[in-house]
């Protein structure tokens, strides 16, 4: 798969900024909150994220160990460059910096999770910052899942990894009594191997990748980490790994130690079938509407039949998208059924076609 594919399939890209460059001015209304300050366009929006940022606050400190008891700003702005012109925040909804404490939200995609995801970065003390910079993300969209879950499903961000993944395949289903079909199809080009899940996890920020594709799958491997190590040990054993790495002088916890504690091996070739039981009907849809643009070209590849044909059993709910005992309709999906139906003739179309004939 092409860069530009799934740069264009991955979700949110949130990240965290060590420092703050040029001064700029907060958004007008400020409300004054428990644990800091939140500064929106109307007091009325101010009033609504102060109360969001003290519920979140309170129950970050509450899930996740070793947090700065510090007060945090809140900012909603109309674009981020608003908050900080000097940097590029292509492909981000938000970033926060640690001092002075302060979280900026992209105000069309304000929500808890984003909220959520930043106040991790900007309390989790410095003993965290021993995590690699993909796994400390992966962290902090745990934290965000488990505290702000979401439609998409709580092991969203494992859809990212999956089609890089040796061996991973989808099934492609057509149950149409006249065209019964079942192929396997692949979404990932090219496949992650070991040495590249070392490099990635010996990183310090997200930022030394600088393509895309691979920060995208960065972040989603760091989930993965972070995720299986808090579902067998608690946020408190990931913790534990960071305080030997500093007590051990390092300035990052290695990358075999991650992945052993996470109970992976170090052959990403024998993870998906690991990651298998993570993924059910929400997920299935999440990764199915990430890669809709390859999803509608292998269905439109490898099932028998017209676009028209193709098109019309989809929206019956005949075609399906199957991994392990899960699937899901393509009807289910819109960004996938409008690929399919990309290029087809409408009504009008047609109308008009038959009166320009006559």
């Amino acid at each position: 798969m092409s860069a530009a594919g799934l740069g264009a399939a991955t979700g949110l890209v949130l990240v965290a900024l060590a420092g703050c460059g040029k001064s700029i001015s907060p958004p007008p209304q400020c409300v004054v909150a428990t644990h800091g300050r939140a500064y929106a366009e109307t007091v009325e929006q101010a009033s609504a994220l102060a109360s969001d940022l003290d519920r979140n606050w309170e129950a970050v400190r509450d899930l996740v160990p070793g947090c700065r008891d510090v007060s945090v700003d809140v900012w909603v702005v109309r674009e981020l460059e608003e908050a900080q012109a000097d940097f590029d925040f292509t492909d981000m909804t938000a970033f926060s910096i640690r001092e002075p404490p302060r979280i900026v939200l992209r105000a069309e995609d304000q929500a808890p999770r984003e909220v959520v995801h930043e106040l991790v970065h900007v309390l989790a003390d410095d003993t965290w910052t021993t995590l690699p910079a993909f796994v400390f993300e992966g962290m902090a969209n745990d934290a965000a899942s488990r505290l702000a879950p979401r439609v998409e499903g709580s092991m969203a961000d494992v859809v990212g990894l999956l089609p890089r993944l040796p061996g991973f395949t989808l099934r492609l289903v057509s149950t149409a009594p006249d065209a019964l079909a079942d192929f396997a199809v692949s979404l990932g080009d090219p496949v992650l191997d070991g040495p590249a899940v070392q490099a990635l996890l010996a990183q310090h920020t997200t930022f030394t990748t600088t393509d895309y594709v691979d920060r995208a799958v960065g972040y989603s491997l760091g989930f993965v980490i972070a995720s299986r190590i808090a579902e067998r040990h608690g946020l408190q054993g990931l913790r534990a790994l960071c305080e030997a790495a500093k007590a051990r002088g390092g300035s990052l916890v290695p990358p075999g130690a991650l992945l052993e504690v996470a109970e992976l091996p170090s052959d990403p070739a024998g993870w998906w079938p690991l990651l298998l039981p993570s993924l059910g009907e929400a997920e299935l849809r999440t990764l199915a509407h990430r890669f809709a643009q390859l999803v509608g070209t292998l269905t439109l590849r490898a099932l028998p039949g017209t676009r028209g044909e193709i098109v019309t059993r989809a929206a019956a709910g005949l075609i399906e998208l199957r991994v392990g005992a899960v699937g899901v309709r393509l009807s289910e999906v819109p960004d996938v059924m409008q690929e399919l139906r990309q290029a087809m003739p409408s009504d009008a179309d047609v109308t008009d076609a038959a009166a320009s004939d006559g």
